[in-house]
């Protein structure tokens, strides 16, 4: 993790400010950038300069250059000019989750959001998530004065917001959400920004607000919020074992699978029902899907024919395999998707997916556990805005 790069121009430089983009000679070349990719700009504490934020896309990077001029009132101009081009009307809620993944949303904070926000010149206020369950005592009237919020943590951060909201009965369409991806798995990040923590930084200041589809799941008698997916069975059962295992953050889930598939080998019976489709059987996992549910890291993915905008669920069902193909299976499904093609793998499009577990009541819903007999899920379409690149 590095700090923004600092690009100290000490000669005095044109500057050229259009409609459309801002451009000047730097020691080596001619510089020119959209305002899209113009982040802000401020005073500089060395007398005639001041400095400019920039996302580099060829790059994929942040860059702060700091420009020199012949005058202070003509630093002055050139700031009120580019405040003029990039400055939004918007105060942004941070949520930051200090424990997701390998520990680095502090760090994540300090070197980059808090400067991207300094630089547009929105204000935002941090929330720490520093005790369990941190939202149920959080008093959800101090958000409305403000126009987005973003999370910065995992999909489980996430969904245990959201669902803090909806059960309220406060109106999820009041703001626009985004993720600051600092979890394990970050399915939710990949799926709205691509596998870039700075594709997510990018759109929490210059993404456009979206419309796309949630998950509604009925736990027992309890209610809850998902964006990524419902999962039973094997994957679930790893997923719980992983609990156990935070401290090596999101290697846990590699970890807790070799653990786990070569210990005494389980049997998993659940009735699934969909589409007025019922079946009851022995499954290695049933999953359900709002999106890819691709990893942050390497080629893993989910549902392959995801779509956070669809307006339907993806719902896979693995039948009761061995070991052997168990294994074959989860590398095909690290390898964009390929579980697909397995004779063992029924997929399918669907509205809403009711499992029943008969002999196994652990559900991980978004990375999270959670037990109970009985779990319903329903999408949302076009339910929520998020930030979008």
């Amino acid at each position: 993790m590095q700090n923004l790069a600092l690009v100290d121009l000490k000669s005095q430089i044109n500057l050229l400010l259009t409609d459309t983009y801002i451009a000047w000679d730097s020691n080596t070349r001619y510089l020119s950038f959209p305002w899209i990719d113009v982040i802000g700009s401020k005073l500089s504490s060395i007398p005639l300069h001041f400095s400019i934020l920039i996302f580099h896309r060829e790059k994929d990077k942040f860059k702060v250059y700091q420009l020199k001029q012949k005058t202070q009132d003509l630093v002055q101009e050139i700031i009120d000019t580019i405040t003029k081009k990039t400055s939004q009307q918007r105060s942004f809620a941070l949520f930051l989750n200090p424990i997701s993944g390998n520990k680095t949303s502090k760090k994540v904070y300090k070197n980059w959001i808090s400067k991207i926000l300094d630089y547009s010149g929105c204000y935002h206020k941090l929330y720490e998530l520093n005790e369990r369950n941190y939202f149920e005592n959080f008093d959800l009237q101090e958000l409305g004065e403000y126009t987005d919020i973003i999370c910065v943590g995992g999909d489980g951060t996430m969904q245990e917001l959201l669902t803090k909201i909806y059960v309220s009965h406060f109106d999820l369409g009041k703001w626009n959400f985004g993720i600051i991806p600092t979890g394990s798995q970050n399915a939710l990040s990949c799926e709205l920004n691509g596998r870039s923590l700075t594709g997510a930084l990018l759109s929490m200041v210059k993404g456009k607000s979206q419309f796309c589809d949630i998950m509604k799941v009925y736990l027992d008698n309890n209610v809850l919020l998902a964006t990524t997916a419902v999962a039973w069975g094997l994957v679930s059962d790893i997923s719980e074992l992983a609990q156990n295992y935070r401290a090596l953050g999101a290697l846990r889930y590699e970890f807790t699978s070799f653990i786990r598939i070569f210990k005494e080998w389980k049997r998993y019976l659940a009735e699934v029902q969909s589409d007025g489709i019922t079946t009851s059987s022995e499954y290695l996992c049933v999953m359900v899907g709002n999106n890819c549910a691709k990893s942050l890291k390497g080629s893993e993915m989910v549902f392959p024919k995801g779509n956070i905008r669809d307006g339907y669920l993806d719902l896979e069902i693995i039948d009761a395999v061995g070991r052997i193909e168990t294994i074959q299976i989860f590398n095909k499904m690290r390898n964009n998707g390929q579980h697909l093609d397995s004779k063992k793998v029924s997929y399918k499009k669907t509205k809403g997916v009711t499992i029943s577990a008969i002999n196994h009541n652990v559900f991980n819903i978004d990375g999270e556990i959670f037990y109970g007999k009985k779990v319903t899920i329903e999408i949302l379409p076009e339910f929520i805005r998020f930030l979008m690149i």
